[in-house]
């Protein structure tokens, strides 16, 4: 890839302006303040740090930059990918010059009426209407071909970064890096900036900005877990006898143990939290200890931050809450669909609130026993800043307070700036709300960028992949094999089910298995164990997508076409083996419309895993296997739900092999000789 950089400092004071460019040394402005610029050599990059002190013989307060810019220029580039603001900010990679629109004039009154900015940076950096440029947060991606160029902000805890792409013609353009300036004032040493620039395979750069920011704080991110939500089959509707309902099929079915989440509608208003609704009549520990019982993880869900003007918290404390500018209490949104309408947004640095949450969490986690908390909304924190704070120092302050009170629950973040979160979650939500149907138009239409969306949530699963295992575990939102409750046809709940399966650790469908007919439930089965993919590769064309990866010593090769319309792919030579689909060789493969497809790649050694029925991924149940000649010795992974069948490659002129002492006669099949045995009897 071919980048230069070009080095932008404005600072202005009255009608003066004076900028700095280039790497190298620094630079004494007016009033005593001295830019120095730091470079530090990383592995695959620098990271380069903008500092501000007062010059020698300065003291006091000095007026600083009220704009800071570095430029990225680049003369060859694919496509560019821009971090969207906060989890359901519509966030995909695009060619170099393409756009996305956001917010159309023409549905103004729509937008306002509906507060649909508050949800993202729209209420602080303004609707963008333009064609020519987009803006993203923290950290973007230049590719061309197989080489990334990632830059990441690395002081996202004390000051949020804006990026910006603009593009010129024929792949040329730039990426403007604008961090958050808390005060155009200092005294002593500021660094206003700091990020990273690193180039290389794309595994490698999310790797080195990992270690260059160390997780970016002290939680480890968990293990992948599976289990059921309760919002998208009932929504506010839930009930504990649908609870229940779903725990007796979990367990009759023998699913794997996992977690059981009440969503919202378990309250009678959001911010009325210990108000339960009649519909829980025993009240929320007994269910969470029933839940506990049957082997499975309680889990709830609340917004924290948030209260709905029909709530008893927002009537009778109403200076908890923040204000906009004309004294009134704060909207954070408007929805009269599932709640009363408009919901505000309380002051976490109001000490009468922090103490309010750190009591309602103790009774959540330790009086009622829920152990996994999912925390959503959680954006309203900083819809406002206090004077002299960053709205990343606001988000990172809250966050890390929810983790502090949460005591040893395990909580996935949502609603939430990404990297607000790392390091302070096990899991965290990457893409937007998953729907019962593929795309929602007229949000799509009027440009709304956290739309509640099949194809949004899919577009930013695949695109923020690199975060999983690094900051945090990737949360996709839900996956829905049902065939009622949805206008998802097939193909698409099954595109639904692979991605959230290769992109995603957090598993949660939001059915009743116990409803599934036997092909969907072998279907729902097929996913487990709950195996880590290693060595992610994924080579985009349109919105169709080639994906290689490893989970073990197998090779895999996937295809997800998010297009609605037909695309076509050729399978390189050799032998390959997919869930449904059985074993096919190389040749063209026609996608459908919103069709996908997983291949194990056959290795070409003796007696290579050539494949299994009832798995995703055929022959990922196999956890370890040694060869001893025509002797095969091997062991399936703890946890395997699927019987069937497992294949082998045998030797051409082999006569068969011994797998775990078994004799196997081997069969000539699409051109290759292969070993079957019955999983059943290893």
């Amino acid at each position: 890839m071919n980048t230069s950089w070009s080095i932008l400092f404005s600072y202005r004071l009255g009608s003066e302006e004076f900028e700095l460019r280039g790497l190298s040394g620094g630079a004494t402005f007016a009033d005593g303040v001295r830019i120095v610029v730091e470079q530090r050599k990383l592995p695959l990059g620098e990271r380069i740090l903008f500092h501000a002190e007062p010059a020698p013989g300065g003291e006091g307060l000095f007026p600083v930059a009220e704009r800071l810019e570095l430029r990225l220029r680049c003369s060859s580039c694919e496509a560019v990918f821009l971090n969207g603001y906060q989890s359901w900010t519509e966030s995909r990679e695009l060619e170099a010059e393409v756009f996305p629109f956001r917010f159309r004039r023409l549905f103004r009154p729509w937008t306002n009426h509906y507060l649909l900015d508050r949800y993202g940076d729209a209420c602080f950096t303004g609707r963008s209407f333009s064609k020519k440029r987009y803006h993203g947060f923290s950290f973007a991606t230049l590719r061309e071909g197989k080489q990334v160029t990632l830059l990441a902000g690395m002081m996202e805890d004390r000051a949020f970064s804006r990026i910006e792409w603009r593009s010129e013609r024929h792949g040329r353009g730039y990426l403007s890096f604008l961090p958050e300036l808390s005060s155009n004032k200092i005294s002593g040493v500021r660094t206003l900036m700091d990020l990273v620039v690193l180039t290389g395979e794309e595994e490698a750069v999310y790797d080195g900005w990992a270690s260059a920011a160390n997780g970016f704080g002290p939680v480890e991110p968990g293990e992948s877990l599976g289990g059921w939500t309760s919002w998208y089959d009932h929504y506010e509707k839930v009930t504990e006898e649908d609870v229940l309902r779903v725990l007796d099929s979990w367990q009759r079915l023998s699913l794997p143990p996992g977690v059981i989440q009440i969503d919202d509608g378990w309250q009678q208003s959001v911010g009325d939290w210990l108000r339960v609704k009649s519909t829980f009549s025993r009240g929320m520990a007994p269910l969470a200890a029933d839940i506990s019982r049957a082997g499975m993880e309680p889990g709830l869900w609340l917004a924290p931050f948030i209260a709905e003007g029909s709530s008893l918290l927002f009537a009778g404390h109403r200076d908890w809450f923040l204000i906009d500018d004309a004294a009134e209490p704060l909207a954070a949104g408007n929805n009269p669909f599932n709640w009363s309408g408009c919901f505000y947004a309380l002051n976490i640095y109001h000490p009468e609130v922090r103490t309010y949450l750190r009591t309602l969490f103790s009774i959540i986690v330790k009086q009622w026993g829920f152990r996994f908390l999912k925390l959503d909304f959680l954006y309203a924190a900083a819809l406002r800043r206090p004077e002299g704070k960053t709205r990343g120092e606001v988000m990172r302050d809250a966050v890390a307070f929810l983790r502090e009170i949460s005591g040893d629950a395990k909580l996935l973040g949502c609603g939430v700036p990404l990297v607000s979160a790392a390091g302070l979650v096990e899991y965290c939500r990457v893409g937007a709300d998953a729907a019962l149907r593929w795309e929602d138009r007229r949000l799509r239409a009027l440009g709304y960028p956290e739309r509640v969306s099949t194809l949004n949530a899919l577009r930013s699963t695949i695109s923020r992949r690199g975060l999983d295992g690094r900051f945090f575990l990737n949360d996709p939102d839900v996956f829905l094999l049902r065939d009622w409750n949805s206008d998802l046809n097939e193909q698409e709940r099954f595109t639904l089910f692979l991605c959230n399966h290769i992109f995603g650790s957090l598993l949660f469908t939001g059915d009743d298995p116990g409803r599934y007919d036997e092909a969907t439930l072998a279907l729902f089965r097929s996913g487990y164990p709950l195996r880590k993919k290693h060595g992610l590769r994924v080579n985009r064309i349109g919105e169709c997508f080639e994906i290689e990866f490893s989970i073990g010593t197998l090779c895999y090769l996937a295809f997800i076409n998010l297009e609605n319309r037909p695309h076509h792919v050729t399978l390189a030579s050799g032998l390959y083996y997919a869930y449904g689909e059985g074993f096919r060789r190389e040749g063209p493969l026609d996608l459908r419309p919103h069709q996908s497809i997983c291949f194990l790649v056959v290795g070409e050694t003796d007696f290579a895993v050539a494949g299994s029925t009832g798995m995703l991924f055929p022959g990922s149940e196999v956890e370890k296997i040694d060869v001893d000649g025509e002797h095969v010795t091997l062991s399936l992974v703890p946890g395997t739900l699927s019987e069937g069948l497992l294949f082998f490659r045998a030797p051409q002129g082999a006569g068969g092999c011994s797998v775990n002492g078994i004799d196997i006669e081997a069969e000539e099949k699409v051109g290759f000789r292969l070993c079957v045995v019955e999983k059943r009897l290893l």
